[in-house]
């Protein structure tokens, strides 16, 4: 069933971006750089052309029109791509641009928690639609990237299968009629597999009903179209309870998936959906912020491994959303002493501690291990004694790991030191290690301050 009634898919300051470009699409984003040309695309695909109109050389198409859409979907995937894909009117559109955001974010989890350094890439994209875009891309962006693509629409299956084929990408994107109520129905396909990530991008919507409300909540009226079926529009519950279900059944498969990511479309969702994170004991975890013209859209992502997520990655730059965002893993201190000085004073506490580190000189970077807690105040009197058990030093346990900055400051004689925690399960520990090094420094600095008095 094809939900007919139009609603928002772009706006007009998106048309506008398809010419002058958006600098807030993601940096690696083709399109923030490099935006499509209508005019031009025109001159080489005659059927886009027939949407196309041209005035003193900047080419316009109407958005309110699904052929002409559809067509610039086709255009964009071929002429920057080489994908050639056929989806029918009543199923969902893909704005590419916006999807592109998805799949850097994406990439960018994966390059943090070094998962990208495997030797394949192995993806999962619920619900998949007619357009199979995201394997599609995902497989033209990254050449190890594999896909299985789930979808429940028959109608969309096909469309999806036929697009795969027709790109000869057979061998690296699997296909599964899902005739489960599952969103994550793994043990169904295979009991063993593992996968790097999953993404999805759910009903937005519980009925017809709450569509039509949030087309005339709008302060501005749609200007762009594009039809989807119901199952793409609506489920029950709407996106939140879509959401909450992807939740709870990772809580059943675990580390089976590296990275459990979905797209967000409703910014009301969000704090459900962080409160069941936080609810279920799930303290990995990050939000960011899609944008495309004033089309918002948020990215969600979870995980179980003990791989922690730098601050650009964890939390999103919008002031709105710092509250959603989990705790920061970084934590940066200015001290009044040069960068040689506190350079050589992290190394020798380092050494004092019994932490494992390597050293890098340019930037000056140290990046450390701790197996066992030696900051603490009673083992801090045991080593000084002599007397504390270094046995374990040695065991393939780790407590956490971290990497430690130091820059010069903005004032002479000033030194940023930057500590991140990089690996890890107890937060708790991390912290009292950082704030046991930044008192240490804290009073080297107060000790080198009375000595000038």
């Amino acid at each position: 069933m094809a939900y007919k009634r139009t609603f928002p898919q772009s706006s007009s300051s998106e048309i506008d971006t398809q010419i002058n470009g958006d600098k807030q699409l993601h940096e690696r984003n083709v399109y923030r750089q490099k935006p499509p040309n209508f005019a031009k695309l025109a001159e080489r695909y005659p059927e886009f052309g027939k949407y196309v109109n041209v005035n003193q050389g900047i080419g316009k198409i109407d958005f309110k029109d699904p052929e002409a859409v559809r067509q610039l979907a086709y255009t964009l995937l071929k002429d920057d791509f080489d994908l050639e894909v056929d989806f029918p009117l009543d199923r969902l559109c893909p704005m590419i641009p916006n999807r592109l955001n998805y799949l850097l974010w994406i990439e960018d989890l994966l390059k943090a928690t070094k998962i990208d350094q495997e030797d394949i890439i192995k993806g999962i994209d619920i619900g998949i639609g007619a357009s199979c875009i995201y394997p599609l891309l995902g497989c033209r962006l990254n050449s190890t990237w594999n896909f299985l693509g789930t979808e429940i629409d028959s109608r969309s299956f096909s469309y999806a299968k036929a697009n795969v084929i027709r790109n000869e990408l057979s061998d690296r994107i699997q296909l599964y009629l899902n005739p489960t109520t599952k969103t994550l129905p793994l043990n169904e396909i295979d009991e063993n597999s593992r996968y790097s990530f999953t993404m999805c991008n759910p009903p937005f919507y519980e009925s017809y009903e709450q569509v039509e409300a949030g087309i005339n909540t709008k302060k501005l009226k749609p200007h762009a179209v594009c039809t989807g079926s119901s199952n793409e529009l609506i489920t029950q519950g709407g996106e939140a309870q879509f959401i909450s279900a992807m939740i709870s059944e990772s809580l059943e498969l675990l580390d089976r998936v590296s990275w459990y990511t979905t797209m967000v479309g409703r910014k009301e969702t969000l704090d459900i959906v962080v409160t069941k994170l936080k609810s279920s004991k799930i303290n990995n975890y990050a939000v960011t912020e899609f944008c495309q013209g004033v089309t918002r859209r948020w990215g969600l992502a979870w995980s179980f491994l003990d791989q922690r997520l730098y601050k650009e990655i964890s939390q999103p730059a919008s002031k709105r959303l710092k509250k959603l965002a989990p705790p920061t893993t970084q934590f940066t201190q200015t001290y009044s002493i040069s960068p040689v000085v506190c350079y050589n004073l992290l190394r020798d506490l380092m050494e004092e501690l019994r932490i494992e580190h390597t050293i890098h000189e340019n930037p000056k970077t140290l990046n450390g291990t701790a197996r066992i807690n030696t900051w603490s105040r009673s083992a801090r009197r045991l080593l000084q004694r002599g007397e504390f058990n270094l046995t374990c030093l040695s065991t393939e346990s780790i407590l956490f790991e971290f990497e430690s900055q130091i820059e010069a400051g903005d004032i002479p004689d000033s030194t940023n030191v930057k500590f991140t925690w990089i690996k890890g399960e107890k937060r708790d520990l991390f912290e009292s290690f950082y704030s046991h090094v930044k008192k240490r420094i804290e009073n080297h600095v107060k000790a080198l301050s009375s000595e000038h008095i």
